[in-house]
């Protein structure tokens, strides 16, 4: 398995077992039917844990961090190989600037503090916030090409939903009011945006009856290009 995937294979493992862990123990504790484990599960739990612990804190972080983020342009690349060496596509997808922005806060809450990813973290949420926002139509592109230059003005509300989790993990653990508040603000605008959507879509229903409701963009606004 390469180290990419062998990475994020152990992470998982990580929380999974963590959470079987914690469910096995506060079984027992509520339940005199529950079957506790036997030291060697125990053992052998704990041993896979220390073991994800590890490769996330050793491989997984250090992989990513050390290789997806530009420091010319700011923000994260999505595609890169093995190496680390950048893909063709050289676009910024939200989802991922989201995505990273929330497992450096988390990791920092997780307990991994000497190594910078809280304040990557925080150059993170100001290049989404500066680079991916539409200041006409408002929300946070789909994607941007590597300069910040907008490559697909297409919102959803699956991917801004993406930066609502990572402003406001990251908010949380920094304490940054303007994360929180850029959260708040993405987060109020879904709220209307969909209600409209949806008043939208049940016209049109009504209408023809071929169309329904949809959480997955809105007509209008998701496509408007400058």
């Amino acid at each position: 398995m390469n180290r990419q995937l062998r990475g994020v294979a152990a992470s998982i493992t990580l929380f999974l077992q963590a959470v079987l862990i914690t469910t096995s123990i506060s079984a027992t504790s509520v339940s005199a039917h529950a079957k506790p484990l036997t030291p060697a599960e125990h053992a052998r739990l704990t041993t896979i844990l220390r073991q994800a612990d590890a490769d996330f804190r050793d491989d997984v972080m250090p992989f990513w961090t050390r290789y997806t983020w530009d420091d010319q342009y700011g923000g994260f690349m999505t595609a890169v190989d093995r190496q680390g060496n950048p893909g063709k596509n050289t676009d910024k997808y939200l989802i991922m600037q989201a995505r990273m922005i929330w497992t450096l806060a988390s990791a920092h809450a997780y307990g991994i503090r000497n190594r910078g990813y809280l304040p990557l973290a925080g150059k993170a949420a100001k290049y989404v916030i500066h680079k991916m926002w539409d200041p006409k139509y408002q929300g946070f592109y789909l994607k941007v090409a590597r300069d910040g230059t907008p490559s697909d003005t297409n919102k959803f509300t699956y991917c801004q939903e993406f930066a609502i989790y990572a402003l406001a993990k990251y908010a949380q653990v920094s304490g940054d009011r303007e994360a929180l508040a850029w959260a708040e603000k993405t987060y109020a605008l879904v709220k209307e945006k969909g209600a409209m959507a949806r008043l939208d879509s049940m016209k049109i229903s009504i209408a023809n009856g071929s169309r329904f409701p949809t959480a997955l963009g809105w007509a209008g606004w998701r496509r408007a290009r400058h």
